[in-house]
Parts: C-alpha cells; sequence; structure tokens
C-alpha cells in the first residue's frame, strides 16, 4: 500500500516500481479536490446571477463554504444558508462533497471503502442524492 498525491510522476513511478501495490491518495489532497470543483461550481452559477441585489447576496460566499458547516456559528450560519438556498448547483456540489468526505474516515476496510466511493460516484454521475 502506498499514499501519494495525484502528481503524474509520482504515480508513474508507483506503477512502474510497484505496479501491483494499492496506491490511496491522501485525504488532504482529496479534499483539495473537492472544494476545487465545489468552488468551480460556485463561480459558474455565481457569474450567471443577474441584478445587483442577487450579487450582493452571495457576495462573500467562497470563505464561508470552505468552512466546514458545523464550524460556522451566528450570522455567518444565516448567511451561508441564505447563500446556498440562492445557489441551487452550488448546494448540491457541497452535499456531494460532504458524502464523499464522511463515510470514508469510518469504514472498516479498503473493499468496504471502495464499495461506498463507487456507489457515490455513479449516484453524483446520475444526479441522485447519495
Amino acid at each position: 500500500m502506498i499514499c501519494s498525491d495525484k502528481w503524474k510522476p509520482y504515480l508513474k513511478v508507483i506503477a512502474e516500481k510497484a505496479g501491483s501495490a494499492l496506491n490511496v491518495l491522501d485525504p488532504f489532497h482529496v479534499a483539495q479536490h473537492l472544494n476545487t470543483a465545489v468552488d468551480t461550481v460556485r463561480r459558474g452559477e455565481q457569474s450567471r446571477l443577474k441584478g445587483k441585489q442577487p450579487r450582493t447576496r452571495v457576495k462573500g460566499s467562497r470563505f464561508l463554504r470552505l468552512k466546514r458547516g458545523t464550524r460556522v456559528r451566528g450570522k455567518a450560519r444565516e448567511k451561508l444558508h441564505n447563500v446556498l438556498a440562492a445557489l441551487k448547483a452550488t448546494s448540491r456540489a457541497s452535499e456531494l462533497e460532504e458524502s464523499f468526505r464522511n463515510p470514508l474516515h469510518n469504514t472498516n476496510s479498503a473493499g468496504e471503502a471502495r464499495s461506498q466511493f463507487t456507489r457515490k460516484s455513479i449516484a453524483a454521475l446520475e444526479g441522485a442524492r447519495p
């Protein structure tokens, strides 16, 4: 078992020198990819908003969304809920991000983690809620 990130030179060396090893991506880089994907959805959706009032309502949402939902408190939490209500695709992407993040930490085996990941990936591609 080898833990690495998705940098192509690492993956190439791992394939050449330890082709039969299980390559596991480290959680930091998985979270980084998930955050980047959700932020891309948020930017696209936010750029399509028309008028000053809707844009003002969602201004500053990037940094609110980057915090874990359980760590956002008070007025910031209320603003986050309003932003996610206004940005439906971003809200959906955030839900998917959390569904990938949480259960994989609670698995007992690589097979169970792989099964959950596959099921959630298929559900995400089909637009269903995992």
